[in-house]
């Protein structure tokens, strides 16, 4: 029988409040454990939560299936099959998303619809408005624009809207170029027509530039995220948040320094052929700014950064940081969340839900729920 396993770690108060005339938050922390089989996996690298977070969905590619799992019930519902060939064939799975009993998946060119129940199944190409390229003087055609890229940016949802929101780019681009700072472009994709259409170069329209670069490979790594109107990123090194106006279609850079951060460590300088070694401690010794999220149901926003590790013998574990923004993206509060927390989360109406490095390894697929209530 399956079952479901809370655990109240500790709970939370403010001390550490920025803007005193925000509400305080209490925060507490709960283990969710769901009992898998030998079919599962406890721990899936590709990973999506259902919009309102009770859904999770992991992708097993060994297996070519897609298992869901209720967080609210704790246990396994079903396994979706595909195929990577034939009529209905998903090759190159790059992302996912879960959404009113459809899987959205992305490859490298193409959006597919595939269905819960084995019911559905679209294959849209990515195509872009070449018309908006040429009148900025870019080379780029339709078939060549790169749909996603895990090496820069994950792509995110906009539940409220149905509309998906992504980086594009030439194909064989990557953030080491220069060209890629001159033409990366964020795309808006309605999820109900499939129509796209470029809102805003990235770097241009943000103040950024290559020469601004502050790291290597992960300098610029973006975290997309959807707001009330408008579309987040942060990036990797730089404390700033990025906000696209929906509306206006006009991009705003917006100060948020943490409390508690250590200065990101340069790595400009260095890549992984002049000095690997040294790469690899400064780049593992260096914090990143991570996911940055809306809260719709306590009209918050929330920013996960990462901790620099100074222990070089143990490289993997980096604590986290949790800010919290008001609608004015003025700092209210922080707080910690463990090394076995990873920093990808979805808000739901009781609070945040994390994934876990789970301790029986073989038995249970791991979160965290981190209860928010405002006094």
């Amino acid at each position: 029988m399956h079952s479901i396993k809370y655990f109240l770690i500790f709970l939370f108060f403010c001390s550490s409040c920025v803007k005193k005339d925000d509400s305080q938050l209490h925060v507490s922390f709960h283990q969710i454990d769901i009992p898998i089989e030998r079919e599962q996996l406890p721990f899936y690298i590709h990973h999506y939560f259902s919009p309102h977070g009770d859904i999770a969905v992991g992708h097993d590619k060994g297996q070519q299936k897609f298992d869901f799992f209720d967080l609210n019930k704790g246990k396994f519902l079903k396994s979706v099959p595909y195929e990577t060939e034939g009529p209905k064939g998903l090759p190159d799975i790059r992302e996912f998303f879960f959404l009113n009993g459809q899987l959205f998946i992305l490859s490298l060119y193409h959006l597919y619809v595939y269905g819960y129940n084995n019911d559905i199944y679209k294959k849209i190409y990515a195509k872009q408005d070449i018309a908006y390229f040429e009148n900025n003087n870019m080379t780029i055609r339709p078939e060549q624009v790169n749909f996603y890229n895990t090496q820069i940016t994950r792509p995110c949802f906009h539940m409220q809207k149905s509309k998906l929101y992504h980086v594009a780019y030439s194909e064989g681009i990557t953030n080491l170029d220069a060209a890629y700072y001159e033409e990366a472009s964020i795309v808006e994709i309605d999820l109900n027509t499939f129509e796209t259409r470029p809102l805003a170069k990235l770097y241009e329209q943000s103040g950024l530039s290559k020469q601004q670069n502050v790291g290597y490979m992960s300098g610029y790594n973006l975290s997309l995220s959807a707001g009330e109107d408008s579309v987040l990123f942060t990036l990797h090194a730089l404390s700033d948040i990025f906000v696209l106006d929906l509306k206006t279609n006009q991009l705003s850079k917006i100060a948020a320094e943490p409390l508690k951060y250590n200065p990101y460590i340069p790595l400009s300088k260095l890549s992984p052929s002049n000095d690997p070694q040294k790469y690899i401690n400064s780049l593992f010794q260096s914090g990143q700014y991570l996911q940055i999220s809306y809260d719709p149901y306590r009209k918050l926003y929330y920013r996960v950064h990462q901790m620099p590790n100074e222990d070089i013998n143990d490289k993997f574990l980096k604590s986290n940081v949790i800010s919290v923004f008001n609608r004015d993206f003025e700092l209210i509060q922080e707080f910690p969340i463990e090394a076995s927390v990873y920093p990808d989360f979805v808000v739901r109406e009781d609070g945040l839900i994390f994934r876990t490095s789970p301790q029986d390894t073989e038995s249970y697929l791991s979160y965290t729920l981190v209860k928010i209530e405002k006094e």
